[in-house]
């Protein structure tokens, strides 16, 4: 571990990262950047962090999980491996966006005089 008391470890995938002051700067910047376009899950790690990726991925294709996106199983190969992407990329930058309701649906169970909806997923069914 480098000796200078303001680095930061973070621990990404059993990983540590180790960052100075500069890269902490550039890392809050890109938070608050991720935050203000609407984001609500920021990270970062390395593209070795996920080995087991290519199984998980394929299995997940496989038990046909990924539903209507196609481009999920014709882009697998390079989707299983951050590094096909660009070979030369040490990390990613993951974002995420919480589609849920702000409020707990299961709290709703509760009151008998409201009507309880489950969220469906639409499906386009094209005739031919």
């Amino acid at each position: 571990m480098p000796a200078l008391c303001h680095d930061l470890v973070v621990r990404q995938a059993h990983h540590e990262v180790y960052l100075n002051t500069q890269t902490e700067k550039l890392v809050a910047e890109l938070r608050s950047r991720a935050a203000a376009l609407g984001f609500d899950a920021f990270g970062i790690a390395t593209t070795d962090a996920r080995p087991d990726l290519p199984e998980k991925l394929r299995h997940a294709i496989e038990q046909g999980w990924h539903a209507e996106m196609t481009w999920m199983a014709e882009t697998e190969e390079r989707r299983g491996d951050p590094r096909r992407l660009w070979e030369e990329a040490r990390s990613a930058i993951l974002l995420g966006v919480n589609y849920g309701p702000d409020t707990n649906p299961l709290d709703l169970l509760a009151e008998k005089a409201s009507a309880t909806f489950r969220p469906m997923r639409a499906i386009a069914i094209t005739m031919t």
